[in-house]
C-alpha cells in the first residue's frame, strides 16, 4: 500500500496578513517545515504533494533542498481559487491517484506541531477492516478533515462529485454512500498526541507568537535536559585513585 501526503497551501491568509507557507519557524519557512515532518512519517518514501493557488509564490521544496531521500514532491495548482479546501483536496489528491498512490494524509500548512506518530496512526487505522476511503479524527467537538487519510482515487471522484453539487464542506465526504468513512474520537487521538498539538494551527499573528513562544520554551526545556545529562555522563566517568 502505497501512502503519500497531501498540504494545502492556497488559503489567502486573511487574518494572519501574510503567507502562512512563508512564516519563519524555527528558522525555516512554515511550509518547508510541515513538509519535513510528513516526509519523517512516510518514512522519507513515496509521494508528497503540494496544492497552491494559481501564480502563488513558494518556497524551494525541491527534495535535494529539503533532503527528503527518496521522497518525490510534486506542486500542483488549484484552478478554482477561492472556492475552499474541498478543491484543493480533489486536485491533490487526483495527483496523487494518477502517480500510484494509494493512500494520502491530508494536511493544512499551518500546522507545525504536525506529529508523525498521529499521521501513522491513522494510516494504521486506515488499513484495519478491509481498509476505509476516509478516516478522519474528532475531537474538540470539531471533525478534522485537514488532518485526515483518504484513499486517493474513490475520494477524489466523490469530492468533484460534491463540488458539481456546490456542496463545499470536506466533512461531507463522511456521508458519500459510496465511500467507507469512520471518524476517529479523541480519546485515540490523544494516545498518539496527548495535547492534539497536530490540532493546532495558525490562524491570527498571536497564534503564531504563542507558537513560536511555546517552541522556545520546548526547545530550551530539551537544552537543559541534555546538559544534565552530559554533566551526568562526565561526573561518572572520572577516576578514583589513591
Amino acid at each position: 500500500m502505497r501512502r503519500g501526503g497531501l498540504i494545502l497551501c492556497g488559503g489567502r491568509s486573511r487574518r494572519m496578513g501574510q503567507p502562512k507557507a512563508w512564516l519563519d519557524f524555527g528558522g525555516e519557512p512554515l511550509l518547508v517545515r510541515v513538509a519535513r515532518r510528513l516526509a519523517t512519517a512516510l518514512e522519507n518514501q513515496g509521494l508528497l504533494v503540494v496544492v497552491a493557488a494559481p501564480h502563488q509564490n513558494l518556497p524551494d521544496l525541491t527534495a535535494d533542498h529539503l533532503r527528503l531521500g527518496g521522497m518525490e514532491i510534486r506542486l500542483v495548482h488549484d484552478d478554482r481559487p477561492d472556492r475552499g479546501p474541498l478543491v484543493g483536496l480533489a486536485v491533490g489528491l487526483a495527483e496523487a491517484a494518477r502517480r500510484g498512490i494509494q493512500r494520502v494524509y491530508a494536511t493544512s500548512v499551518d500546522v507545525p506541531f504536525l506529529a508523525a506518530d498521529w499521521v501513522r496512526f491513522l494510516f494504521d487505522r486506515a488499513e484495519e477492516e478491509g481498509g476505509f476511503d476516509v478516516v478522519m479524527p474528532e475531537a474538540q467537538g470539531f471533525r478534522h478533515p485537514l488532518a485526515a487519510v483518504y484513499c486517493a482515487a474513490s475520494v477524489a471522484w466523490a469530492a468533484e462529485r460534491l463540488i458539481a453539487a456546490d456542496r463545499m464542506r470536506p466533512v461531507f465526504l463522511l456521508d458519500q454512500p459510496d465511500l467507507r468513512g469512520r471518524t476517529i474520537p479523541e480519546e485515540e487521538l490523544r494516545r498518539v498526541d496527548p495535547a492534539l498539538a497536530t490540532l493546532r494551527n495558525l490562524n491570527t499573528p498571536e497564534d503564531y507568537e504563542r507558537a513560536l513562544a511555546d517552541e522556545s520554551a520546548a526547545g530550551s526545556v530539551e537544552r537543559a535536559a541534555l546538559a544534565d545529562s552530559a554533566d551526568r555522563d562526565d561526573s561518572a566517568s572520572g577516576c578514583e585513585t589513591g
